[in-house]
């Protein structure tokens, strides 16, 4: 066996959807996420972790002794459901940090929401995409440091987003020219490295699916399923013991997505 170090963060995908469509976001390919996938209008198929579900992975991770800093998103928008914050309550209740990431758009216009999820979570990451250029960047988060401020909220937070240091995502979004992180390495793909980022965090889609990793937004790789299994025993299961070995070995060849993937390079 090999070890296997608990995992820092918990990412809970409380809910299938998400507003948006971003061009770099992998999940506009995923075939679970839509109703009709092969129509050009596709439909949301609109579908919620159950809540007893969530709540057993959240006393899980503290009773199982991770302790591991949680958050509510995957590929999803976790504003967009309306249990949101009653998760979090359960969440400072058992004494986990939590941090919140959210596309924004659901706090802007709700000054009373905004304030709520502000008081419970630990630190919030909103995402911003509506620029063409760094300039406009500034300026948008300008205009959300002014939106905060006024709402007495003047720290915990980062105003992410910078879209243009995106990569390929493990080979599901193509870069455009514009998604350029590490482009210089996809020519050697598959490489021979090991991954640092296997390990760092659990990510669970809404339907119980552990992926390998935050890049694996399709679940190409499957760890296990927590909704009929425990958070250790996906964890340090023979499925994590093998992805772990191969890994370790300079396989990424072996594995999708890690085949087409250039991030979290530990060399072997």
């Amino acid at each position: 066996m090999v070890n296997i170090p608990p995992f820092k963060k918990l990412r809970i995908e409380i809910n299938s959807d998400c507003n948006r469509k971003c061009v770099f976001c992998p999940r506009g390919t995923d075939t679970t996420r839509w109703e009709n996938p092969t129509e050009k209008r596709k439909k949301m198929i609109g579908k919620q972790m159950a809540t007893d579900d969530v709540i057993s992975i959240l006393d899980q991770n503290m009773a199982q002794g991770f302790n591991a800093q949680v958050g509510f998103d995957f590929y999803n928008e976790a504003t967009l459901d309306d249990r949101l914050l009653y998760f979090c309550e359960h969440t400072k209740k058992l004494g986990a940090p939590l941090e919140i990431v959210t596309n924004g758009d659901n706090l802007i216009d709700d000054e009373t929401y905004t304030k709520k999820l502000f008081s419970l979570a630990d630190f919030v990451v909103i995402s911003l995409y509506d620029y063409k250029d760094y300039d406009g960047r500034k300026k948008l988060m300008h205009r959300w440091q002014k939106y905060l401020f006024g709402l007495g909220i003047d720290r915990g937070y980062q105003l992410a987003g910078d879209y243009f240091t995106f990569g390929n995502r493990a080979g599901l979004v193509d870069r455009r020219d514009k998604f350029m992180d590490k482009a210089d390495l996809d020519q050697d793909t598959p490489i021979k490295a090991n991954c640092k980022k296997i390990h760092s965090k659990m990510n669970i889609r809404y339907d119980g699916e552990v992926p390998i990793c935050c890049e694996d937004s399709h679940v190409r790789h499957s760890l296990g399923n927590v909704l009929g299994s425990t958070l250790k025993d996906v964890w340090y299961g023979e499925k994590m013991q093998a992805a772990t070995k191969i890994l370790l070995s300079g396989g990424r060849a072996a594995i999708a997505p890690c085949s087409k993937c250039v991030k979290s390079i530990v060399k072997v």
